[in-house]
């Protein structure tokens, strides 16, 4: 009777598989990116208009000291294409960045064309760990409050870096119709 058995349950896992497959790159639709029937939302940042379906994330650089290093690319919807990690490589196998001391400012940034119009930046003591907030700004438009309006589009932020510590510092970005997540190991002297 087990024999039998374990075809089913391979079957099973097999279509649940193809079910989870068949959603990649395919972002769904949120309620507050709709237009209402009434009113047009104004235009709203785009990652960039020559940028073809399927295209890799852009590079995100974190600087501090004066030096500039590229992040580990995270869970994306980028260019019509979605890619979820799962889960963060371990902090010693991230970019390290080296702060000098914990009041340095850090700057992170991407590509003049690619904008994003809200961010946020945390921390962790590791890097599936709990995250502890840094800084965060801007804000997406929703089309259902007549007051909102799209915070400006930008391609970089500034924010403080987090205490004296080793930690990994996770700085995520959201425009119409994508979001981006970077990861560095940063040491803050």
């Amino acid at each position: 009777m087990i024999p039998s058995i374990a075809p089913r349950i391979a079957l099973v896992v097999l279509m649940l598989a193809a079910c989870s497959i068949a959603h990649v790159g395919q972002p769904t639709p949120s309620p507050a990116t709709a237009p209402s029937p009434s009113t047009e939302p104004p235009p709203q940042p785009t990652p960039t208009e020559d940028v073809a379906v399927g295209t890799e994330p852009p590079d995100g650089t974190l600087r501090a000291d004066g030096a500039a290093v590229a992040g580990q690319h995270g869970s994306y919807c980028f260019a019509d294409t979605c890619a979820d990690i799962g889960g963060w490589p371990n902090k010693p196998d991230l970019p390290l960045v080296e702060v000098s001391a914990a009041d340095q400012q850090l700057e992170f940034a991407l590509p003049d064309s690619v904008q994003f119009v809200e961010w946020h930046a945390s921390y962790s003591a590791s890097s599936n760990g709990e995250a502890n907030d840094l800084a965060e700004g801007g804000n997406g438009y929703d089309p259902d409050k007549s007051y909102a309006s799209p915070w400006p589009a930008t391609s970089s932020v500034t924010f403080d870096s987090p205490p004296a510590g080793d930690w990994v510092v996770y700085v995520s970005v959201y425009f119409d119709g994508g979001d981006l997540s970077y990861a560095w190991h940063v040491i803050v002297g």
